[in-house]
């Protein structure tokens, strides 16, 4: 039996599709070990039960082994994220040059930072494995897009670590088909970039239209980030109170570093009756508030790089049924034209959000059910895991 070992800073319990994937790994015949840190994303303290010196080592459906490394964690600000990154790099630097893991394959599934990849690349380097990138977020133009650094030197230096850590992998998994043009640009071979989109999880239930239809019912879940660029609601809420329509509702369900200032500023708009924030709840339970509400909402800062993203929520909704809203550009925008399942204003556009939201509010039931279930027809035939995990297993079996 194959071994493969993941370096990745965010895994079960914490809520990510590689939690799947390692799933489906085991049920192609791999033994897999993950190496992470210890849970805290994205509440910013420690799960329950885990600790510096608690569950470092697990065994979870007994052919995936997971090492927990020691970090701070994230907390609620910059300075605490930025030490949650920089000791997360430490430790699984120093435990990839002195650990005597064995493996057969080597990947690295990365968020954020890029530079988490150092550790997966120095393990493959003392065990001469090639090694593979799975890339979530594309460095460091999502770093520059959420943090203002004003020394052009230090950010000509950020972008040569970048392109030389990208340079290094045998190959790179991209999750989104914008990302290959700046990769290539980096320098990185074409022949090495593969587009894997992120899986959609698939549940027995779908979404069905809700029976209330005098509100339109708009829900966002997951992490609520700046990243997210969720300020927009509070512009379009308070347009829409100015134009007295009070018949739209939004249901945040999620937590993140950006949840308590949004509410403050919710608040000092006096906008908060448009307004209905959920805490985080288990995956399967996600379905049960999505009946609930008549589109799944996405929105992502006004950005070249970030608009080259597309948010792993939108193959969420999509696999739920739910018809999607969103305010983005780039490859959300294609996306959503190319699966005809909702609507897509320009990116952090309080007018065109509005109009976009006018627009739903008078479409036929009918025509909703129908993106909805386009949606989830794409999803099926695009963003299955079980293709997509084959389709990761013979790009690493091809190195």
């Amino acid at each position: 039996m194959k071994k493969v070992c993941i370096y990745t800073n965010h895994y079960d319990p914490e809520q990510f599709k590689l939690n799947d994937i390692s799933r489906e790994l085991v049920k192609k015949g791999y033994d897999v070990k993950v190496i992470t840190q210890t849970p805290n994303y994205p509440s910013g303290s420690f799960f329950s039960g885990y600790g510096w010196f608690k569950k470092r080592h697990e065994m979870i459906d007994d052919h995936i082994e997971v090492m927990r490394l020691p970090v701070i964690p994230r907390g609620k600000n910059p300075i605490m994220l930025m030490l949650n990154y920089l000791s997360y790099i430490i430790s699984s630097f120093f435990y990839a040059t002195f650990t005597r893991d064995q493996a057969d394959v080597v990947l690295v599934y990365c968020t954020s930072p890029l530079f988490i990849c150092w550790a997966g690349l120095r393990f493959a380097k003392r065990r001469r494995l090639k090694a593979t990138l799975y890339l979530m977020d594309l460095w460091p133009g999502n770093l520059f897009a959420m943090f203002n650094i004003p020394s052009q030197r230090l950010k000509n230096a950020i972008e040569r670590m970048c392109i030389k850590i990208y340079r290094r992998f045998d190959s790179i998994m991209i999750s989104s088909q914008m990302f290959e043009e700046v990769l290539v640009d980096y320098g990185v071979t074409p022949s090495a970039i593969h587009y894997v989109p992120q899986h959609a999880e698939f549940d027995d239930h779908i979404w069905t239209k809700p029976l209330d239809t005098s509100t339109l019912k708009i829900i966002f879940t997951g992490n609520i980030g700046q990243a997210q660029g969720l300020d927009l609601l509070v512009g379009v809420s308070q347009r829409l109170k100015e134009a007295q329509i009070d018949n739209v509702k939004f249901t945040l369900l999620g937590d993140g570093r950006y949840k308590q200032p949004l509410i403050e500023l919710i608040r000092e708009h006096n906008v908060m009756d448009y307004f209905t924030f959920i805490d985080p709840v288990a995956r399967h339970e996600v379905i049960h508030y999505l009946n609930q509400n008549d589109f799944g909402f996405v929105s992502l800062k006004s950005d070249p790089v970030i608009s080259r993203t597309l948010p792993a929520k939108v193959q969420s909704y999509m696999a739920a049924g739910i018809p999607i809203l969103a305010s983005g550009e780039g490859e959300t925008q294609l996306t959503l034209k190319l699966a005809s399942c909702g609507f897509c204003a320009q990116a952090e556009s309080i007018d065109d959000c509005v109009r976009v939201i006018k627009e739903c509010m008078a479409l036929d039931p009918l025509a909703l059910e129908e993106m909805g279930k386009n949606g989830y027809t794409y999803s099926r035939e695009n963003f299955s895991l079980d293709k997509l995990v084959d389709q990761m297993v013979h790009i690493m079996k091809e190195e």
